[in-house]
């Protein structure tokens, strides 16, 4: 079974090769679709050689694709010609918006993102009518449509420093460098399964002042990001794709201090942990990605 449907959150059309009824249906053949499984035109340029064969190597970070464009050819059918404009009209309430493109092929589940542009026979009957509806997708990658998720708390309540007390008067003993989480609460491990790589979103929730979010990369790369302002009863999100700090909507990317983000390679994963001052949680999620 093949089902296609394109939603702005609120409005939905849904296309399948599946007859459900005889009438009061968006029909498509997998066949006749294009762009969707195919990869995107390559954007990587070639610099041939002046005194060997071929063009110079390329690197694996260089190897760049152009956006998608999936063109659908529909057929719809309707019991009335009331209901064939309402068919028209649920994919005609999508244009001008961003749209998410999900895709059941079989037990695979993915979602894209672009805006569409439809188009019709112009040929008049009562019952039935064809056309396509093309979907440009600027970001051209296949995304899992379920996400992986996971929750890690701080490692400390603290990062360094000592307690002079209310009025600054002296030292206080005995020390303490706050509450750790000892056990595996301190790490999580997201993976990707796609042949992409996959830029996970990081939304940290409670009361924190200074933070920083440690991570390694199943490939062995390690970096850090860190966020050096308040966080109180809106989350921060921390956006790999991006490498943006928001807080409400609001871009707070003027607080980032180290801006290494991860990107979880492809068949491989990345463990995160959590070094905040203050108490609460990170929430990671990453989804497959697929060209």
């Amino acid at each position: 079974m093949l089902l296609i449907s394109l939603s702005d959150g609120t409005n939905t059309a849904t296309f399948t090769d599946t007859i459900a009824s005889d009438t009061g249906n968006i029909m498509i053949r997998r066949e006749a679709i294009s762009g969707l499984w195919s990869a995107p035109t390559s954007k990587t340029s070639l610099n041939e050689r002046q005194t060997g064969n071929g063009a110079h190597d390329i690197e694996d970070g260089r190897i760049l694709y152009s956006s998608r464009t999936v063109t659908i050819p529909f057929v719809l059918r309707a019991s009335s010609h009331e209901e064939l404009q309402s068919l028209r009209n649920s994919i005609g309430m999508l244009m001008g918006k961003n749209i998410t493109m999900f895709v059941q092929d079989g037990t695979q589940q993915l979602d894209l993102y672009g805006f569409i542009t439809p188009e019709y026979s112009d040929i008049y009957d009562r019952y039935t009518d064809t056309g396509s509806v093309t979907v440009i997708c600027p970001r051209p990658e296949k995304l899992s449509h379920a996400a992986k998720n996971g929750m890690v708390y701080p490692t400390s309540a603290g990062i360094g420093g000592l307690y002079y007390g209310e009025n600054r008067k002296g030292l206080v003993y005995p020390l303490t460098y706050g509450e750790q989480a000892t056990d595996m609460r301190n790490i999580i491990t997201i993976s990707n399964e796609g042949n992409m790589p996959s830029y996970p979103v990081m939304t940290i929730t409670g009361e924190f002042d200074v933070l920083q979010v440690d991570w390694v990369s199943s490939n062995g790369t390690t970096n850090t990001v860190s966020y050096n302002g308040h966080v109180g009863e809106v989350p921060l999100v921390l956006d790999s794709r991006s490498q943006t700090a928001n807080i409400g909507g609001a871009d707070m990317s003027k607080n980032l201090g180290y801006r290494g983000f991860p990107s979880i390679p492809p068949m491989g994963s990345v463990t995160f942990s959590l070094v905040a001052a203050g108490s609460g949680w990170m929430d990671v999620s990453a989804r497959d990605t697929y060209i």
